[in-house]
Formats: C-alpha cells, sequence, structure tokens
C-alpha cells in the first residue's frame, strides 16, 4: 500500500499498479461506499512536468458528470503526494471481452459504441479531448452498461501536440504529433467499434511504420461491416479530420438511426443483455490477482473467468460432493424455513427505501490534504444497504430480533457479528433483520426488510476432509456457475439459481477441521444495489480456526 493515505478513507486491498501509480480499493468511512484510489507514484511526483499531467487527468474527470464517464470523487495533494478517488466499477473492459470471445456481437459492439461516444460528447462540449480511447479504457458493469475512463494523457483541445495513445486505434494526424481533437477521439472510438464487430483492428500492421502507412494512406477494410454501417465507419475513420464528424455527438444520432434500421428497435437491450453475459459477477471480489475494474492505463491483466472446468473424479470423491451437496441444501433450507416461520406468524416486513447516491457523491473536489492532518471527508448520502431502517422507525413494526454475538461495528451502516462456536465474524447490514440461531450456534442469518434477500455466515465441521478443490465442486453444483476462483483455502463461487432471477455468492475458507462460509442471495435485478455490501461483507469476513473441529 502506498505510504500517502488520504484521511476520510480506509483502504481494503490492492488493485493493481500502473506506470503512474498504485491503485487501490478503499471505503469511505462516512458511507462505506466502495471507491477506487489511484496513488502518484513518489518518484513521479517530483517531476513537475507529470506532476502537471496527473493534475490535467483530475481536472478533466473532474469536469464530467456524465453516466457514460468513470466519476471522479475527490482530488487530492498533500506534501506526501497525491491522489483521486473514483468511481469503483464492479465489471470488466472491452479488452478483456475481446481477449476472452474474441469479438462481441453487432448489437454489443453498437451499445459500446454509443455510450463511448456520449462520453466522449460530454468530454468535447467542455473542450477536453480523451487523446487515449481504446478497448482497453472502456469499462462494463454486470448491467451491460459502459463507461469510459483513463484520461491519463488526456490533453485540452489544441494543447501540447504530443504523439500519444495506442497505435492500432491512433488517428493519422496524432502519428504526425497534431494537436489532439475531436475528430480523433471519433475516429479511435470508431476504430475500437470495428475491432468488436470484427475480431481485430482495423489495421493491424506489426511495425510503427507499417501502422502509420495504413492510417495515413489504406481504406479501411469494409468487407466484415454490415453494408447499412459501412458508412458510418467511413466517415469515422476518414483520413482527413476535416471529413469526419465534427464531434462524437454528431455520430450518436447517425449510429442510433442505422442500428435500428437493421437491428430493429430493441438493439440496445439485446446489446447490453450480450455483454452483461461476458460481465462475470462481482469481478471485484476476486481474491487472486487484479479485478479488472477501474482500469488504468498500464493495470495488470486479468482474463475473463471460464465457468468451472470439469475433472475426472473417482466414485468416492463423487459420493463425498453428493453428501456435501445434500448437506448444503438441508442447510440454507433450514434458513429458508426460519425465515417464511417469521412471516407467517404475522411480521410485517418493512420495505427497504434504498436510496442511489448522487453522481456528485463526494464532490467533484480539490482539496489539500496534510498527512498529519485528516481533512473534512466529503459529504455523503448513504448507500444502500445502510439506509437506517430499524425495528423502532414508523416503516417497520419487527421486534428486534436477539443476535447472540452481535455489537455495533466501526463500519457506518454495519453491525459485526462473531460466532461463539466457529469463531468467525463478519459485518452484516444494520438495516437487516437477524433471524434467530439454531441452538447448535454453528451460523447465523439475517434478511433484509423487504424479506427478498439473504445474508448467512455459518460453520461446518470438515467431517469428509474435503479440500479446496472438492468444496468448490460442490457448492459450484448448487448454482449455475458464473465465477469460480481457488486461492489457497480461500474458495470463492458466484453465479445464479432459480432460472437466473437469483445471484448467488458464496465465500468459503476451507480447513482440515472445518469450514467457514459467507453466503449471500439476491435478486439478479438487484444486483447494482446490492453488490457493495457483498463487496465490503467478503473483503471484512474473517475465519476462524479452521485447523480443528468445534
Amino acid at each position: 500500500m502506498p505510504e500517502c493515505k488520504i484521511p476520510g478513507y480506509t483502504e481494503l486491498r490492492a488493485l493493481g499498479s500502473g506506470g503512474s501509480g498504485d491503485v487501490v480499493l478503499a471505503s469511505h468511512d462516512e458511507s462505506g461506499i466502495l471507491v477506487a484510489v489511484k496513488y502518484l507514484r513518489g518518484d513521479l511526483l517530483a517531476d513537475p512536468g507529470f506532476a502537471a499531467m496527473f493534475r490535467t487527468e483530475a481536472a478533466v474527470l473532474a469536469s464530467l458528470d456524465d453516466p457514460n464517464v468513470v466519476r471522479l470523487y475527490e482530488y487530492v495533494e498533500s506534501p506526501a503526494g497525491a491522489a483521486i478517488v473514483t468511481e469503483f466499477i464492479d465489471g470488466v473492459s472491452v479488452r478483456e471481452i475481446l481477449s476472452d470471445q474474441g469479438k462481441t456481437s453487432a448489437e454489443a459492439a453498437l451499445v459500446v459504441w454509443q455510450s463511448s461516444l456520449l462520453g466522449l460528447a460530454a468530454a468535447h462540449a467542455r473542450g477536453v479531448v480523451h487523446r487515449d480511447y481504446k478497448p482497453e479504457n472502456v469499462l462494463v458493469d454486470g448491467a451491460g452498461v459502459s463507461k469510459l475512463t483513463d484520461f491519463g494523457i488526456a490533453a485540452r483541445a489544441v494543447d501540447r501536440p504530443v504523439p500519444a495513445g495506442t497505435l492500432a486505434y491512433a488517428p493519422p494526424e496524432q502519428f504526425c504529433g497534431a494537436p489532439a481533437g475531436p475528430a480523433g477521439d471519433v475516429y479511435a472510438a470508431t476504430a475500437t467499434f470495428y475491432e468488436c464487430l470484427t475480431g481485430h483492428p482495423p489495421f493491424t500492421g506489426q511495425t510503427a511504420d507499417e501502422l502509420l502507412a495504413q492510417h495515413c494512406s489504406e481504406p479501411v477494410p469494409l468487407e466484415p461491416v454490415p453494408g447499412l454501417l459501412r458508412p458510418l465507419v467511413t466517415a469515422g475513420m476518414a483520413k482527413d479530420p476535416a471529413d469526419r464528424p465534427g464531434d462524437a455527438a454528431a455520430l450518436v444520432s447517425e449510429v442510433r438511426a442505422a442500428a435500428a434500421d437493421v437491428y430493429g428497435q430493441d438493439w440496445e437491450d439485446r446489446g447490453r443483455s450480450h455483454l452483461a453475459e461476458a460481465v462475470p459477477l462481482l469481478a471485484a471480489l476476486w481474491p487472486s490477482g487484479t479485478p479488472p475494474a477501474v482500469r488504468f492505463a498500464a493495470a495488470a491483466q486479468v482474463n475473463l473467468p471460464r465457468g468451472a472446468q470439469g475433472s475426472r473424479e473417482s466414485r468416492q470423491s463423487r459420493h463425498l460432493r453428493h453428501q456435501r451437496h445434500i448437506r448444503h441444501e438441508a442447510h440454507l433450507r433450514r434458513l429458508r424455513m426460519a425465515i417464511a416461520a417469521a412471516a407467517v406468524a404475522g411480521a410485517v416486513l418493512a420495505v427497504l427505501v434504498v436510496s442511489g447516491f448522487s453522481r456528485s457523491l463526494f464532490g467533484p473536489s480539490v482539496r489539500q490534504a496534510s498527512a498529519a492532518s485528516p481533512s473534512t471527508p466529503p459529504p455523503a448520502a448513504k448507500p444502500h444497504p445502510s439506509a437506517p431502517v430499524t425495528a423502532g422507525s414508523p416503516r417497520s413494526s419487527l421486534p428486534p430480533s436477539a443476535c447472540p454475538g452481535c455489537r455495533a461495528s466501526a463500519t457506518p451502516g454495519y453491525d459485526e457479528y462473531a460466532n461463539p462456536r466457529y469463531g468467525f465474524t463478519a459485518l452484516w447490514p444494520s438495516s437487516f433483520r437477524a433471524q434467530p440461531p439454531p441452538e447448535d450456534g454453528g451460523r447465523q442469518a439475517w434478511t433484509s426488510p423487504d424479506g427478498q434477500v439473504l445474508l448467512a455466515a455459518y460453520g461446518t465441521n470438515n467431517v469428509l476432509d474435503y479440500s479446496p478443490e472438492q468444496d468448490e465442486a460442490a457448492d459450484a453444483s448448487l448454482m449455475s456457475v458464473v465465477y469460480v476462483d481457488i486461492s489457497g483455502d480461500i474458495v470463492t463461487v458466484s453465479g445464479y439459481k432459480n432460472n437466473g432471477r437469483t445471484i448467488v455468492y458464496e465465500r468459503d475458507v476451507v480447513g482440515p477441521g472445518s469450514i467457514d462460509t459467507l453466503y449471500w442471495s439476491y435478486p439478479a435485478n438487484q444486483k447494482a444495489q446490492w453488490d457493495a455490501a457483498v463487496t465490503l461483507t467478503a473483503l471484512t469476513f474473517q475465519p476462524g480456526n479452521v485447523t480443528t473441529t468445534h
């Protein structure tokens, strides 16, 4: 972790390291909202030119409040360093989707192109040019929504005629060191659209000289492009900037009209659906490697995980997996029966009123901070699920349930649970209702006020001597798996149940004596609402002593 720390935030773990600095996942202390913090490397900060460029990145992002652009919340400088705090995106880059799938559907490519053009249009309206548009700098979340990021070498229009960007997408004028302009961004976005559509960039020269010659003189190969879309690609990648649309906004309406003509009026819905299928659930929770979200120019690559790979099993191991399957299902049935019993008893479950935080949640702001003198954290609305719904509020007639081992925590909006038998600890949203614990003291469950979300933490003795690999196979058999990861003794599995209507997330810590588990189940259409809570509880889940039975 960097030596310079931003007051008002708690760092959770490293996300990656790029050419300009380190990126960490952090939680805003006042609200609990997850953010990405990008620190500038100390040796680079000593270079006035590079420090000014980093400051430019913050200024560019601060000037953009657009749903198609990753939001800047804060920029902080101190004698010890500088950093920007940005929106945390739970997703992957378009580059990773292309690396995993080769290409996207035409509708998905159009959705990415349209969103990027809208984000660029917002930048161009403020005189800001991205200058480094490429698949690595477009992030896609689990809902199939894409956002533009990394203005690391962005420049004010007609400022600094310094060549920059990735050559496969750079406009011809950029090779010559011409001033950056909106037409250059249109060219790069169109080249990326071409790659999404075909599986390769429009020009594939192996050297800079070959690419320069192709960009400057060769026509764009249009054979792979559907007929009605070819005029748009031709216009967007015209050799002369004057022959391209004046800015990204001028191209959006033409893209929409052509897409509707070729693919029907519902092309956007289908495109987002295709993108969402390519994004692994809860990518931010990957316990090893670097999550692909919050991508910066030189961040380490993480390929999209594929489905769980099958392997040969002995008859005994298949039997053990089947036994664990039965035991796990029986446990979940007991949890659900407890929830149902509360409803049958006549309890009136409150409807949780969640308020999405404003896009200007933390600002944008620029502040000077002293490493020894914390500044006041930015104002923030409370994120879901920490809205103050309590048993005593007018919205709920439920009496508080006994929760042995529960106590207040230092994390706003969350309480802490310490299991008396297995010794693990877990955070749970304060607005949730604790379910009556079993007599054996091995588990605790909580439900959202509307009863649709289940969070459970429990321990089981590893009587079948499961390895992490066997544990993963047992968990994966209970859902339609989207993501699986085994990192040491930590097993993470997420996927769908109920024909895709329910998201399930499970994290197990597997030891020779016992297995400690954190389990979430929530409606798929509420993914964006609960992902932050799932991430926070998973990152803070602490196992007990799993080397022994209990």
